[in-house]
């Protein structure tokens, strides 16, 4: 009896040491998953001067066998977060038009970037400075709320801080 009651302990033990990690895992910048939905590299731009509007940018994957939408941005650190979609007109000008949400495929990768889809986060409360990190919550059609935490990269930077 004494020997079964210590290898449970020792598998409990085991179990808990292994969850650790996972979940530091989980809790990186940038990265973070719910349901079927993994998202990585995320970033925001800095903000030039005192800008109060600036940019996002995320890798999101579908895992599931359904399509999956990003329906809503959301941060305590500004008013409101819009998807939106750059591109080109006929004359060579860029574009830019409010979104009111982004698919994701079953089994596809997307990248939202610059000039392409992307989030912009309006209305800061303050300037954002390289190095900072800015709580946001994406709210998915299926996977339902997802919480990241997003470094900031310098103005204009095209992809995550290192």
């Amino acid at each position: 009896m004494h020997f079964q009651q210590i290898l449970l302990g020792a598998c409990a033990l085991l179990i808990a040491a292994s969850a650790g990690p996972a979940k530091a895992l989980a809790q990186q910048p940038g990265e973070a998953s719910g349901g079927t939905v993994r998202v990585h590299s995320g970033f925001a731009r800095a903000t030039a001067g005192q800008a109060l509007d600036t940019a996002a940018y995320l890798v999101i994957t579908n895992t599931g066998l359904q399509p999956e939408r990003l329906l809503y941005v959301e941060t305590p650190s500004a008013d409101r977060g819009e998807l939106r979609q750059t591109s080109f007109n006929e004359d060579g000008a860029i574009e830019t038009r409010r979104l009111r949400s982004i698919s994701i495929p079953p089994g596809r990768t997307i990248r939202l970037k610059p000039g392409g889809e992307h989030v912009v986060l309006c209305g800061l409360a303050k300037p954002l400075a390289k190095n900072q990190r800015i709580p946001v919550t994406l709210t998915f059609a299926k996977a339902g709320r997802i919480d990241i935490s997003l470094p900031v990269a310098t103005a204009g930077a095209r992809q995550p801080p290192s």
